[in-house]
């Protein structure tokens, strides 16, 4: 496996990929392509599920500060639906075509 530059991570060897795809008994499902070859850098990431223990929060937003900003973008979202359509005129037929009764419905006569 050699190392790119620009990502950082592992090349796979497709070859033997397909000799440990193949050397499995029965279905085996895998996520990834790092999971299926076993590299190290998975079965450490594999280890470390939960990288912040559960009382912990990684942020440094606190409650208040989560719901200040919940109800500005639910306030600004709403802002949205606030404006007002250009008016439109109805206009009567100059002729009116035979088709055309007035108050009956186009989709009732064509059945």
């Amino acid at each position: 496996m050699r190392a790119d530059k620009k990502d950082q991570t592992p090349d796979v060897d497709l070859a033997a990929l397909r000799a440990t795809a193949q050397a499995g008994s029965g279905r085996q499902f895998w996520r990834s392509l790092d999971e299926l070859a076993g590299t190290p850098a998975f079965a450490k990431s594999l280890q470390n599920e939960f990288p912040y223990p559960p009382g912990a929060t990684p942020s440094t937003f606190n409650r208040r500060e989560i719901l200040k900003v919940m109800a500005a973008s639910a306030a600004l979202a709403g802002l949205t639906g606030c404006t007002k359509m250009p008016t439109q005129h109805i206009v009567p037929y100059v002729r009116q075509p035979e088709d055309i009764i007035a108050g009956e419905a186009l989709f009732l006569r064509h059945r």
